[in-house]
């Protein structure tokens, strides 16, 4: 636990844990019931949000946060802090301990709502900072180096068996696990992890790994699907998050007026962050233009909101903010319209992963290029064969959209290839019908 926070948190212990807040552009105070410290939360859909701290404890809603019942303990026992939690729907779920003390770090499941938690993984040392379920049956989890490579874990059978693959990436010897759950699933396939140093990104489900170089400690990242990051980092004094349009490969430094911890986001714009609100308590501060600015959403007035998570449903946003003494937030709000032009300049040439990917039938290919040029963009079989020209004519610079429509295709892998006088690249994606 860092300086900062343990101050922060001797002087919360003489306030009282009824404070007030109030409603602030979508933000909205709830009672969870709970003076445990609530480390992390997981929102499945807009009634079910699963959320677990202190203590063993986990809760849940199935009302979209208007109730919450205590569900936690048990098996998983009332001596640790719960960092992590994953769910797939309201009877489903998964949390992972130890927080600090234990050598041992286990992840435990449910499906029966809480009522009952079995272990379904454990190991010494390599605590596990981020585990996320890809989909019901599959999922993926990292933690700390163990036998000198970094501790990735997968299932493929609905998070009853965990284990290790063969191809976890190597760490430098002065790296660790950032102190958040930093792992980030782009689709069942791509996802990305930090350590103090780097991030590590796959996009074949971890048959190989990139790693690339950051400019400071990451506390905490998310990014979106098409590649679009932020990241909070140690570097207090200046008040520092860094930026990224292109998967972790290159950042940039940026500031969100305050010292923030937790980042989490929505969409392709909208981020959030927690931070120290001028000494007057925590608050969340929101960029709607992927991080370029920052703005005071809501105020937290001596709570101190610890985790945050978000869901997309067509053009609406739903979240959860959870910290101290039980302190739980709600938000409700519409996704920030953006068009492509919109969008800031790149600064490479790329192409990203289309998605949805696997996709029935229709996908979405965005690319950016820096400098006006004829680009074109084709799609072919895995024999090679071209079976659609998307573009194919001069375009400024910018990011650009186009929809790929595979209706009258067979099911299958294809490849799909930019064309520029400075860049050519191609990526796999998948039909499935």
């Amino acid at each position: 636990m860092n300086l900062k926070l343990s101050i922060l948190l001797k002087s919360l212990i003489f306030l009282s844990p009824f404070l007030i807040a109030f409603s602030q552009n979508g933000w909205t105070l709830q009672n969870s019931q709970s003076g445990s410290w609530l480390t992390c939360v997981r929102i499945v859909d807009p009634d079910v949000a699963w959320a677990a701290g202190d203590s063993g404890t986990v809760i849940r809603t199935t009302n979209g946060g208007n109730s919450w019942i205590r569900v936690g303990e048990g098996t998983i026992g009332t001596t640790e802090r719960l960092n992590i939690i994953d769910a797939i729907d309201s009877n489903t779920a998964f949390v992972v301990t130890p927080f600090y003390s234990s050598s041992v770090t286990s992840i435990y499941r449910t499906s029966d709502g809480g009522k009952s938690w079995k272990t379904v993984f454990s190991q010494n040392g390599g605590f596990i900072h981020g585990l996320r379920m890809l989909s019901p049956y599959k999922g993926i989890a990292y933690g700390d180096p163990v036998g000198g490579k970094w501790t990735i874990l997968r299932t493929t059978d609905a998070g009853i068996s965990w284990n290790r693959i063969d191809t976890e990436p190597i760490p430098d010897s002065l790296e660790v696990s950032s102190y958040y759950n930093s792992l980030n699933v782009i689709d069942t396939s791509d996802y990305i992890f930090s350590s103090n140093l780097k991030v590590y990104r796959t996009t074949d489900g971890g048959i190989t790994w990139s790693s690339f170089t950051t400019p400071s400690n990451i506390i905490d990242m998310w990014l979106n699907k098409i590649g679009y990051g932020v990241a909070t980092t140690t570097a207090y004094i200046s008040y520092n998050a860094i930026l990224t349009k292109d998967f972790g490969k290159t950042w940039t430094t940026n500031t969100t007026n305050t010292i923030s911890e937790a980042v989490a986001g929505a969409g392709t714009n909208d981020f959030w962050v927690v931070g120290d609100y001028t000494g007057q308590g925590y608050g969340l501060f929101r960029s709607t233009n992927a991080g370029l600015s920052w703005n005071l959403e809501y105020t937290s007035y001596g709570q101190y909101l610890y985790a945050l998570d978000f869901i997309t449903v067509e053009n609406r946003i739903y979240g959860f903010a959870t910290g101290v003494f039980g302190a739980i937030v709600r938000y409700s709000g519409f996704v920030t319209p953006t068009s492509v032009s919109e969008l800031p300049i790149p600064l490479n040439y790329t192409l990203f992963q289309n998605y949805p990917n696997p996709f029935n039938p229709i996908t979405k290919i965005r690319f950016g290029i820096t400098k006006r040029g004829k680009v074109t963009l084709t799609v072919s079989n895995i024999l090679g064969q071209c079976v659609s020209t998307l573009l194919d004519q001069e375009k400024e610079q910018g990011q650009y959209e186009i929809s790929f429509n595979g209706a009258n295709l067979p099911s299958g892998v294809y490849y799909y290839k930019i064309i520029t006088h400075d860049f050519i690249d191609s990526k796999k994606m998948l039909l499935l019908k």
